[in-house]
């Protein structure tokens, strides 16, 4: 098959400006060779309708070489670029169902001298240039997306019909229409310095969002920004065709804040003038006729909260209608609970006695239009039980002398009525606690004066089980007569319950320790005591009294003897 020299050269310069190694595919037919040429290496050739069905993804370009073919990518991706174009034309070129990945390179899509060719359902990405058309008329781009490019699509000398395309972002120009004639409707053009440079093209009921400056001029051409109001629906849903929706995601474009006061038709109540060439003279707004929309108020949704925490919460709601005043109202809150219409707050710190749920708690908004929108949320609070400590009786400092017996009782309450335990720390030799009665029972000896901090334990039966501590100070004094303690001894004597004859003697000596020491005679108090513990000692030795008990009366006995001699 004879080629032209001239393109193919022009195509090798294209593939190196590109960046992508000097090889493509080409893709050609003729009368006596119709077999797609390269086709079969990256898909499937048909014959009949000049078809090559990409079966693979392809790792180089693609040039098209004849008239009439067409690519189907069947959602394959080229990593490359697809030329279409010879020194002659090579009309009827259709692109399909195909993602072109420029690989940061200079061109995705080229046409050159390709009238009546369609584009569509391609994806053109990352490349400086999207799509470049020249001298091609009737051409036809739908369905399409242009991204992560410097230049969306550059269109010069030519015309056409682009319709439902995606572009943007763009690092400048989205569209640049150069001495070119035709319609651009129904797309979305986006993040980009500039949507469009054109000269001679109708652009109408498309949506430019974030877009620097969106139409830069159109030089006296004879295109306009807008068509006449025709019924719709249009792209944002309103009812009527007109001109272009201009909008920020910031809220601030021109169709975002425009007025529609009257009649109510979807387009802003001023034109939207770029400059002397550039003027939409129906900018789209979101409609809104005489309708008014109820409140909708924000999710609320079923709250829980434990007995004597606080549980806050605002309710907010939106209206579709501006300038409507929105009212809030609460019924069945639950006993103690509050709601502020003022401030739309509502706060309720459950009581201790409060655990359960409480459902049909309604929540309303209504606004001011004609007729009242009202929304209501109705929601159920469940109060989770608090187990609280057990409580003590105050109990105090006490005090007890040595060999005298100091009781007192520890109680403890619940006040969730639980089960309380009680238990004792670390005790001093001697004491005793009685947890069933709370009974603490000591008698010190003449060892264990001083102060003793005790410490008794509340525990009840609750989830999660809580302890109470409760601290009592104990000081033990010691006893300074010696006829008191004289008497104490005797007193413990007959507390052991040892035999008569053991009493009998024991009391020998001792009943005459306070007659001696009421006498002044010291020295004779001292010898009973002293014969006392000679007799006590002995009566231990031959086992007459249990030695714990002989041990003990000895103690008193000894201290006896240190308050006699000073």
């Amino acid at each position: 098959m004879r080629r032209s020299m001239t393109a193919v050269l022009l195509f090798l310069v294209v593939l190196v400006l590109w960046g992508a190694p000097a090889w493509a595919y080409i893709i050609s037919y003729s009368y006596y060779y119709n077999t797609g040429q390269d086709c079969p290496l990256i898909g499937t050739w048909n014959p009949a309708s000049h078809t090559c069905t990409l079966n693979q993804d392809v790792n180089d370009s693609i040039y098209i070489w004849s008239s009439a073919v067409t690519i189907n990518g069947d959602g394959h991706t080229i990593h490359g670029m697809v030329y279409a174009g010879t020194d002659g034309y090579i009309p009827g070129i259709s692109i399909r169902n195909l993602t072109i990945d420029g690989g940061g390179g200079y061109q995705g899509l080229f046409l050159n001298r390709a009238n009546g060719s369609t584009i569509e359902n391609v994806t053109v990405r990352n490349v400086r240039d999207g799509i470049t058309i020249y001298n091609s008329g009737s051409i036809t781009i739908r369905d399409t997306r242009i991204t992560d490019v410097e230049k969306g699509i550059d269109f010069r000398f030519g015309g056409g019909t682009f319709t439902r395309l995606d572009i943007g972002p763009a690092s400048g120009l989205a569209m640049y229409m150069w001495y070119t004639g035709g319609v651009i409707t129904n797309s979305v053009i986006h993040d980009c310095p500039a949507g469009i440079y054109a000269y001679g093209w109708n652009a109408y009921n498309n949506i430019f969002r974030d877009c620097g400056t969106e139409i830069t001029g159109q030089y006296g051409g004879s295109g306009k920004l807008n068509t006449d109001p025709t019924p719709g629906p249009n792209i944002i849903g309103g009812p009527t065709l007109g001109g272009n929706y201009y909008t920020k995601s910031d809220g601030t474009g021109f169709s975002d804040i425009a007025r529609d006061v009257s009649p109510h038709d979807g387009f802003a109540d001023q034109p939207y003038v770029f400059g002397p060439y550039a003027v939409d003279n129906y900018p789209l707004v979101v409609y809104r006729a005489y309708v008014n929309y109820p409140p909708v108020l924000a999710p609320i949704g079923d709250q829980t909260v434990l007995e004597g925490q606080t549980l806050t919460f605002i309710l907010s709601a939106t209206d579709a209608n501006p300038g409507d005043i929105l009212t809030f109202s609460a019924a069945n809150l639950p006993p103690g609970a509050a709601f502020d219409p003022a401030t739309a707050a509502f706060t309720w710190t459950p009581g201790y006695d409060h655990a359960g749920t409480y459902p049909g708690i309604e929540f309303t908004v209504t606004d001011n239009g004609t007729p009242v929108g009202v929304d209501v949320k109705t929601i159920s609070i469940t109060v989770g039980n608090t187990n609280r400590q057990p409580a003590f009786d105050p109990v105090g400092p006490q005090s007890v002398t040595e060999y005298s017996t100091l009781t007192f009782v520890v109680r403890a309450t619940d006040p969730d009525g639980d089960v309380v335990s009680l238990r004792a720390g670390s005790l001093p030799q001697g004491a005793v606690f009685d947890p069933a009665t709370g009974i603490f029972t000591w008698r010190p000896d003449g060892t264990q004066t001083g102060v003793y901090p005790l410490y008794f334990y509340a525990q009840d039966n609750g989830v999660p089980p809580l302890t109470s501590e409760l601290g009592v100070i104990v000081t033990v004094g010691q006893v300074t007569s010696p006829v008191d303690l004289n008497r104490m001894l005797t007193a413990e004597i007959l507390a052991r319950n040892p035999a008569e004859p053991v009493v009998n003697a024991y009391f020998a000596n001792l009943k005459k320790v306070e007659i001696f020491i009421n006498e002044g005679q010291l020295g004779a108090a001292i010898n009973q005591v002293d014969a006392f513990i000679q007799k006590c000692t002995q009566d231990i030795e031959h086992g007459i009294i249990p030695a714990a008990d002989g041990e003990y009366l000895l103690v008193m006995a000894n201290d006896l003897l240190a308050l006699l001699r000073g």
